[in-house]
């Protein structure tokens, strides 16, 4: 399966102005290069309650990394035994998605539950969003997952006509669903979904919301990592 993904490989990049960087000699860059601890591919990262959690995993494994600053990252023996896709914090809570559909929740990066998730490798979840006190979580073969439960511990199904979902997004009272072949959905909700044009047939990744206007990216599709 094909997806457009930013995949941050073994190393995490902080923006340090003034810093020393890894481009050219005597030149000085925003961005440093700190050491992760794994060569785990690494695909999402989120801050909240005082701490950053970036998450993925291997074949097979979670990978779940904790830092108070973005500099000094430890990993959490928490293994979900699914490679994880994505991460969001909001109202006091990070919410992990991934493979097997799993889903997990952490008041505080530390200590993590499992909450859902199929056993079916086929099934996926790509990324995941909270607003209007619910959250919407993307997936394969036109999947939504969605929680009415603003602790994230229920979740039921919406079935979208889009090949994959990936980014979602949610700003202005409305969520915003991206895809392949260009797909784009906007909901009020998260349960009834309207689909929009994008105006063009690339497949659409992550989308963000700057306070305007939701933006996604978009580009050439890339294979999957390894073992994902």
């Amino acid at each position: 399966m094909k997806r457009w993904l930013l995949a941050l490989t073994a190393l995490v990049l902080v923006a340090c102005n003034g810093l020393q960087g890894p481009g050219s000699p005597g030149t000085s860059s925003p961005w440093r290069e700190v050491s992760s601890g794994t060569s785990d591919t690494l695909t999402g990262v989120a801050y909240g309650n005082g701490v950053f959690v970036a998450v993925g995993g291997a074949s097979g494994k979670s990978t779940i990394l904790v830092s108070r600053d973005g500099q000094s990252w430890t990993r959490v023996s928490y293994d979900a035994q699914s490679f994880l896709n994505g991460i969001a914090y909001d109202n006091g809570l990070f919410v992990a998605v991934g493979f097997d559909e799993t889903i997990l929740i952490s008041p505080d990066g530390y200590s993590w539950t499992k909450v859902h998730g199929t056993g079916s490798a086929l099934q996926y979840l790509n990324g995941v969003a909270y607003g209007g006190g619910r959250w919407v979580a993307t997936g394969a073969f036109s999947q939504l997952l969605v929680s009415q439960d603003a602790g994230a511990s229920a979740w039921q199904r919406v079935d979208l006509n889009a090949w994959e979902l990936v980014g979602v997004v949610y700003g202005n009272g409305r969520f915003v669903v991206s895809g392949q072949l260009g797909h784009l959905f906007t909901s009020t909700d998260g349960l009834a979904w309207q689909a929009v044009s994008s105006g063009t047939d690339a497949n659409l990744g992550n989308a963000v919301f700057g306070g305007v206007k939701c933006c996604p990216e978009f580009g050439p599709p890339q294979e999957r990592g390894q073992g994902v």
